[in-house]
């Protein structure tokens, strides 16, 4: 894994989606209000950081890598402070445009007795018109040597389909992968793409399969295999992550295998990764899997039938959970950045898992910085 990780440094992605202005009031509570059951707060502190894509385009900085940011802000004073949080990140900022008729969107998080109290949201969730999708797709072009291109869809308005059609044609035509963080409503948009990475709930609502099983997981990872034609990855939370690899993509940095009508057949195998515990079911082993020795180390892995994809599953990474919030930024960001740099799916996966466990020991959105995911390694060695 450290080899991967030393080559994270001066990679070149992407990143295309909803800017988010995340704010944080930290406060004191000390009584309930008089005029309803509500907790009074008494700021201390408040403070802004990149949220949404711009904290997808945050990780990647942090990780060594060089980001290219794109997506929508409002003319507003708000736009102002985004773009002053994102340049302090080494993010450029020539790919955010502004658009009189949105706002910028904000989160604002209160903060007391060490958790969240409230969320307010302010948002604008028209999609931009296409001169705003001419301007990315330009801007885009200008870029060389591209690694990846990330997008960071949080059904705001900034990714569009006709978005999506011409970033699924541009990367084709240039070897340059496409990686989804993907929202229900948008999900006839990705076919064709490198990765999708949905979560379980989106998972759920993506497939039409309802998951309360790793069973389930299963069917429906193979469902959206089929669906949209990709490489798929479930963040299943507290029970880790899920990886369905066709095969199709080649570990080659940026490039794709030629696509082919039908899934490039491969070895149908549920594999363990090496050094942790299996954590799948013993009724969907028995189900489904044969035990066999591995020939690469001392534990075992595990086969199952699946149509010609290699399934993995990925336990969690323990330690004690702050705040989820970003950790599904943090994640696609370290899986572009693995992938870039030529690492197979289930080694980029496990990295991303681990950059996920690093995240959710921090308190707000915040990114993970490359000698955090350095020491990680190092102190497990």
């Amino acid at each position: 894994m450290k080899e991967i990780i030393k080559k994270f440094k001066n990679q070149k992605i992407a990143v295309i989606g909803d800017l988010i202005l995340d704010k944080y009031i930290y406060g004191q509570v000390d009584r309930i209000s008089p005029e309803a059951p509500v907790p009074i707060v008494k700021v201390l502190k408040e403070k802004f950081v990149p949220g949404g894509a711009a904290n997808v385009a945050a990780n990647i900085s942090t990780l060594g890598g060089n980001p290219f940011l794109f997506g929508i802000v409002g003319n507003d004073q708000y736009k102002d402070i985004l773009l002053q949080k994102t340049a302090e990140m080494n993010i450029p900022t020539s790919g955010i445009f502004t658009d009189n008729n949105k706002t910028t969107i904000r989160k604002t998080r209160v903060i007391g007795l060490n958790q969240q109290l409230l969320r307010i949201d302010h948002e604008n969730t028209d999609y931009i018109e296409t001169h705003q999708e001419e301007k990315f797709l330009n801007k885009l072009k200008e870029i060389n040597d591209l690694s990846a291109i990330i997008v960071s869809d949080y059904a705001k308005g900034t990714i569009t389909k006709q978005l999506m059609l011409q970033l699924i044609q541009y990367s084709k035509e240039n070897s340059i992968l496409l990686i989804i963080d993907p929202k229900p409503k948008h999900k006839e948009w990705y076919v064709g793409s490198t990765l999708i990475t949905p979560n379980k709930k989106e998972a759920q609502e993506m497939s039409g399969i309802m998951i309360e099983s790793e069973d389930d997981i299963i069917k429906a990872g193979k469902e959206l295999v089929n669906k949209f034609n990709s490489d798929v990855i479930i963040t299943a939370g507290a029970d880790g992550m899920y990886v369905f690899e066709t095969g199709k993509r080649d570990k080659v940095k940026g490039v794709r295998e030629k696509e082919t009508s039908e899934l490039t057949p491969r070895s149908p195998l549920l594999n363990t990764i090496e050094g942790e515990k299996d954590c799948l079911s013993e009724e969907l082993l028995q189900r489904h899997s044969t035990k066999s020795p591995s020939t690469s180390d001392s534990t075992q892995h595990l086969k199952l039938k699946t149509n010609n994809l290699l399934i993995s599953h990925i336990p969690t990474v323990a330690r004690e959970v702050y705040d989820v919030s970003g950790a599904g930024d943090t994640v696609i960001a370290t899986l572009g950045m693995a992938l870039s740099c030529g690492a197979t799916l289930k080694d980029a996966a496990i990295l991303a898992n681990h950059a996920a466990g690093i995240k959710v020991g921090k308190i707000g959105t915040a990114p993970i910085f490359l000698e955090e995911l350095v020491r990680e390694f190092q102190e497990k060695k």
